[in-house]
C-alpha cells in the first residue's frame, strides 16, 4: 500500500484551514503540451493571488530505489517481486545505524509537532510534556483520523515553516519554507534575496527590481507562506475561548475599579500557526482568583474571555480563573517560528492607519531598520488623578471586613522612565521615540531600590541597551496604543534572539 500511494497521482483541496482527503486522480494516457508556453519570467511563475489555497496536485512518482529497514514485510517475496517489476533497486539500511537513514529519522523528529496536537499526547520523554499533562482517558485518534491529521499538518504547517536546511546562494538569512524553495530555489539560486515581512502588500507576488545594476530577488511572506494573518474588520459578539502565546506583560497602572491594572497581551494560536494579535485587559496580579494558575511571557494559555468594551478590535476581558497554562516556549527557536511570521518593518504605517481609524491594529511587533538610542528621565510621580484611583480603591479595601487578606499596600510610581529612540524602515521615517511600560522594566527598578540614582541608571541601561540590543541580536518591539489615544504607541517589551 505504501508503494501504491507513492506512484499514484493524488490531489488535496485546502480551503482556509480546512484541508480534504487526498483524491485519485488516475492515470492519464498521455500529455499534450505542444501548445502550452514555457515561461522563466518572475510574473509567470506565481500568479497573482497564489498561496495554499486550493487544489495541491502529488504527481504519480517511479522511484529509482527505495530503502528499507529488516522488517518481514519489506523482505517478503510478493515485495520484491513488486519491485522488480517497476525496476525499483531495493536498499536495505544496517541495524543500529539511523544514520542510514538520516531523513527519514529527521522527519519523525518532525511529526512531533502535528502528534502534539493530539489529544492524550504526552510527549517522548518528560522533557517534553511541558507543566501540564491531559488527564487520562482522552480519546484518542482511528488510523484513518491519524492519517488525516498527519496529511492537514504537511499540507497547512510543514510545506510552510521555515526551515533552517533551505539556503539560497547569495542570501544565508532568507528564511525559507518547502513551499517557496520548490518554486524559487531552483531559479534564482544564483540571485540576492531580499525578504518583506507579510504586511508590506495584501497581493502576493515575486518580482524582480534593479539595484545597483544587479538583479534582486524580492519576496513578500505572504509568497512563502500563503495564507496571512487576518487583523479583525468588526468587534466579536459573543464569548469565547482563546488559545494565547504570552509574548508581553506592561506595568501596572492605577484604576479605580481595581487599585492597580496589568495589560497581557500576546499572539493567538491555532492549529498551526499564529492568526492575530490580542490584548487581555484588566488584569490585577495582586488580586487574581485564587484558582488562577500562575503563568508567565512565552507560556501558552487558554482562556475564557468576553470581548471588552472599547474600539480596539483586540482587546478581551478575561476571566483569570478559567486560565489554563499548556506549555512554556523556551529561547528562541520555537518562539521564532511562531512569531517571524507576523514581525512588520513599518512603525509609520501603523501609527497612520491607528490614526485615522481607531479600530485599526493597536498591537504589533516591529524590526527597527536602526536604534538610535536610550535614555532614562526621573518618573514624575503619579498624576493627581492617578493618586485619587489608588487612594479610593485602598480606602474601600480597608472598609471590606472581607477582603483582610488582601494586599492593601498601595501601588508606587517607579523611579524612571525609559525611552528607546529608533528609525523604522519607511523611508519617510523621521525617527520614532517611545515610552517603555514593559513590566520587567519597572520590575528591575524594584529590585535596584537601595542603589543610587546613578548606579540603578547605569544597570537599567545595561540590561535594556547594551545586552538586549546588543549588535548580535535581532530586535524587534512590542508596540501597543492607548485606548484614548490611539496614535500613541508604547514599547510593550523586545524580541531579540540571536541573529542568525
Amino acid at each position: 500500500m505504501l508503494l501504491y500511494d507513492v506512484m499514484r497521482p493524488m490531489s488535496m483541496l485546502v480551503d482556509g484551514t480546512t484541508v480534504d482527503d487526498w483524491r485519485w486522480c488516475g492515470v492519464p494516457e498521455s500529455l499534450d503540451l505542444s501548445n502550452v508556453p514555457v515561461h522563466r519570467s518572475p510574473r509567470r511563475i506565481v500568479p497573482p493571488g497564489q498561496s495554499l489555497r486550493g487544489v495541491h496536485f502529488k504527481p504519480g512518482v517511479r522511484p529509482s530505489s527505495i530503502r528499507c529497514d529488516h522488517g518481514s514485510v519489506f523482505l517478503s517475496e510478493h515485495f520484491i517481486a513488486l519491485l522488480r517489476d517497476f525496476g525499483i533497486d531495493l536498499m536495505l539500511s544496517r541495524g543500529s545505524k539511523p544514520t542510514d537513514d538520516p531523513h527519514v529519522e529527521r522527519w519523525h523528529a518532525t511529526l512531533q509537532r502535528a502528534y502534539q496536537a493530539i489529544p492524550g499526547f504526552n510527549g517522548r520523554n518528560v522533557s517534553e510534556r511541558g507543566r501540564k499533562v491531559e488527564a487520562p482517558g482522552e480519546a484518542l485518534l482511528t488510523a484513518a483520523e491519524l492519517e488525516r491529521h498527519l496529511r492537514r499538518f504537511v499540507a497547512l504547517d510543514y510545506h510552510r515553516s521555515w526551515h533552517e536546511g533551505l539556503v539560497l546562494p547569495g542570501a544565508p538569512s532568507a528564511r525559507l519554507t518547502p513551499l517557496a524553495f520548490r518554486r524559487y530555489g531552483a531559479e534564482y539560486a544564483d540571485l540576492p534575496v531580499r525578504l518583506l515581512p507579510r504586511t508590506v502588500g495584501a497581493d502576493h507576488y515575486l518580482r524582480g527590481s534593479t539595484t545597483r545594476s544587479r538583479e534582486v530577488v524580492v519576496m513578500t511572506m505572504e509568497t512563502l507562506l500563503g495564507d496571512t494573518v487576518e487583523h479583525p474588520t468588526e468587534k466579536p459578539s459573543g464569548p469565547a475561548r482563546h488559545r494565547v502565546l504570552i509574548t508581553v506583560k506592561a506595568a501596572p497602572n492605577p484604576s479605580i475599579a481595581h487599585g492597580e491594572t496589568v495589560c497581557v497581551a500576546g499572539v493567538l494560536i491555532g492549529d498551526y500557526g499564529v492568526t492575530g494579535w490580542i490584548r487581555l485587559y484588566p488584569i490585577n496580579f495582586r488580586h487574581l482568583p485564587s484558582a488562577t494558575e500562575d503563568f508567565r511571557k512565552y507560556d501558552i494559555v487558554t482562556v475564557d474571555c468576553q470581548p471588552a468594551g472599547e474600539a480596539r478590535l483586540e482587546s478581551w476581558k478575561p476571566n483569570m480563573a478559567t486560565l489554563h497554562v499548556e506549555t512554556h516556549l523556551p529561547p528562541w527557536k520555537r518562539r521564532q517560528d511562531l512569531l517571524e511570521p507576523v514581525i512588520d518593518d513599518s512603525m509609520c504605517r501603523i501609527r497612520k492607519a491607528a490614526s485615522a481609524d481607531a479600530r485599526a491594529r493597536s498591537l504589533a511587533l516591529v524590526r527597527p531598520a536602526e536604534i538610535l538610542g536610550f535614555r532614562l528621565e526621573p518618573h514624575p510621580g503619579w498624576s493627581k488623578d492617578e493618586q485619587s484611583k489608588i487612594d479610593a480603591y485602598v480606602n474601600q479595601l480597608e472598609l471590606d471586613v472581607f477582603e483582610e487578606a488582601q494586599d492593601k499596600t498601595p501601588l508606587e510610581p517607579p523611579r524612571f522612565k525609559g525611552f528607546y529612540k529608533w528609525r523604522c524602515s519607511d523611508p519617510d521615517c523621521t525617527t520614532h521615540e517611545q515610552s517603555i511600560i514593559d513590566w520587567e522594566f519597572v520590575a528591575l527598578q524594584r529590585h535596584l531600590w537601595k542603589r543610587s540614582d546613578a548606579d540603578a541608571r547605569a544597570a537599567i541601561r545595561k540590561r535594556f541597551y547594551d545586552e538586549i540590543c546588543a549588535p548580535g541580536n535581532d530586535v524587534a518591539f512590542y508596540v501597543g496604543n492607548q485606548a484614548k489615544r490611539p496614535q500613541t504607541f508604547s514599547i510593550l517589551g523586545v524580541y531579540y534572539p540571536k541573529v542568525t
